[in-house]
């Protein structure tokens, strides 16, 4: 597997109009064969900079797609670029598993819960904030049966 990464800088005024040129080419990688993930995207802090990510099969994949690079009229707007090709052997889950769920599969298991219905508002309770269950770790300990021969 193959991993392209790294970041492009434009002009600041420049960076939405060049990603919207991008999208064209964009989904044409995605639908290319050997591709396995593409993406352009506005860094959040630094408005001058794109951050780019592609994932490829194979050498040959992405050399089928990728032809000559940028058209000219792009490369022309870019005024930096860092981006690093990376040889990946093998591919695991980010953290071990401890459970029979990813540790990080609640986060798309909400997000499909907020699409699919949105959240109900609970009973005020006039005002006041729901009563609270007591702590079962408060709660008094029952009285040991006596092991005592009667």
């Amino acid at each position: 597997m193959i991993i392209i990464a790294g970041k492009l800088w434009v002009d600041t005024a420049d960076r939405d109009s060049y990603l919207a040129g991008c999208s064209k080419a964009v989904e044409q990688a995605r639908a290319a064969e050997g591709c396995l993930d593409f993406a352009l995207s506005a860094d959040l802090i630094d408005p001058e900079r794109i951050n780019v990510y592609e994932r490829w099969e194979t050498d040959e994949a992405l050399a089928r797609f990728r032809g000559t690079g940028p058209d000219p009229e792009q490369a022309a707007r870019i005024r930096e670029a860092e981006l690093r090709k990376y040889r990946i052997s093998g591919v695991e889950a980010p953290y071990p598993e401890r459970h029979a769920r990813s540790r990080w599969s609640h986060l798309s298991c909400r997000s499909r819960r907020a699409v699919r219905a949105p959240r109900r508002s609970l009973p005020t309770h006039a005002g006041r904030p729901p009563p609270r269950e007591p702590d079962p770790r408060q709660r008094p300990a029952p009285p040991l049966a006596s092991t005592a021969p009667r």
